[in-house]
């Protein structure tokens, strides 16, 4: 498998894959046509679609919507966030969970089932309450600069993670990703991270964001290499691992 060489871009490609992204990865663009050359490069843009949802997620609150009531304000957040994403990352989350529960040796065989399991009932519960208990501290404190920047910072990841380990054979998404060299989205993605969160939330804090986003890297990436690979079950789920830790460290 060869990956093609860079090549600069016009305006109106960029807009393609700008769109490419933000319809795949929610509600907020009518669905679009891409070749798997073009899905993989669109991967850049997960960051901006990410920030785009979250626009949409935050405005009512800098608008002053449930401003008296910060847990309706969480609910709004993690419900909204859910429906305008089509579920797609806790798919992914709650098919890992379900391959984990089941052992190693039918791991695979029950990732490919789309039925939902215990296992994946119960991390799904975890995750969302978790997500639930991290945004409510946020909206508490009044801190929506972090809620606009959560969703750029946590699509920012997959790149790194593709960069950083090697598709799955059957994996669909792993073997598009890999059609376009991921570094350069890691490396964006990344450096607006560091400037974003050092401006949303101060030195420290980002220093927590930094070592708790790391830590769902590597630990998503160790699952990648000890069962044979990444595909998009494990995007969803750091994706989600990401959107559930920040707010609780920050929150912590």
């Amino acid at each position: 498998m060869t990956r093609p060489t860079g090549q600069r871009l016009s305006f109106a490609q960029h807009t393609h894959f700008f769109l490419l992204a933000l319809s795949f990865l929610t509600r907020l663009a009518p669905a679009r046509i891409g070749t798997e050359a073009e899905l993989a490069r669109s991967t850049i843009y997960y960051p901006v679609a990410g920030l785009v949802l979250g626009a949409v997620l935050t405005t009512p609150f800098f608008l002053g919507l449930f401003s008296n009531t910060p847990f309706l304000q969480a609910w709004w957040y993690v419900a909204a966030g859910a429906y305008l994403t089509r579920g797609l990352h806790y798919d992914g989350l709650a098919d890992i969970c379900d391959a984990l529960g089941s052992g190693p040796a039918r791991f695979h065989a029950v990732l490919k089932d789309s039925r939902l399991g215990a296992f994946g009932a119960l991390g799904l519960c975890i995750a969302i309450s978790g997500m639930l208990c991290g945004v409510y501290a946020l909206c508490l404190s009044g801190q929506y600069v972090v809620l606009l920047l959560l969703p750029c910072w946590s699509r920012s990841l997959p790149a790194v993670l593709a960069t950083l380990s090697f598709p799955h054979p059957d994996a669909t998404l792993g073997r598009i990703l890999f059609l376009h060299p991921q570094k350069q989205a890691a490396l964006t993605g990344a450096c607006f991270f560091m400037l974003s969160a050092l401006w949303a939330t101060g030195g420290n804090a980002t220093l927590l964001c930094l070592m708790v986003t790391s830590g769902c890297v590597l630990f998503t990436r160790s699952l990648a290499t000890q069962y044979g690979g990444y595909n998009g079950d494990l995007f969803g789920m750091l994706i989600v691992l990401a959107e559930v830790a920040i707010p609780v460290i920050l929150a912590a």
